[in-house]
């Protein structure tokens, strides 16, 4: 009986790592760490910038979240005198991603906004523009 109980729990706690998703959190401390930059950087607004490099103030988002990834990654260049930068978290197996990428480079090309991918399975980021 006490085997069988041990065997379930290992098995639940299997499950459980196994669903668990990914967050932004994974993806920014990645390609910061890629580009030797900062993470969670707080300005004199109080407000966060997810990666700060030498150069860019970089957004991290996830692709559904491309429009406001915009806006976000415009203010902290503003307020840190850096280039405006995302980086989208993209999952090749969704369409829906593919056209949120499209979506974003067409503004990204008006405003000068760097971006860069990293797939959600493999962690490989590509520089787009």
């Amino acid at each position: 009986m006490k085997k069988i109980l041990i065997l379930l729990i290992m098995m639940l706690l299997s499950l459980t790592m196994l669903s668990q998703k990914k967050k932004e959190i994974y993806f920014q401390m990645k390609f910061a760490n890629a580009i030797n930059a900062d993470t969670e950087v707080v300005l004199e607004d109080n407000s966060r910038v997810d990666i700060l490099s030498n150069t860019y103030a970089i957004e991290v988002d996830f692709a559904k979240k491309w429009a406001e990834s915009i806006g976000q990654s415009l203010f902290y260049a503003e307020m840190t005198g850096k280039k405006p930068a995302i980086l989208l978290i993209t999952d090749s197996k969704l369409e829906s991603d593919d056209k949120c990428l499209v979506r974003l480079l067409k503004v990204a090309k008006i405003y000068h906004i760097v971006v860069w991918t990293i797939d959600y399975d493999t962690d490989k980021f590509h520089l787009i523009n």
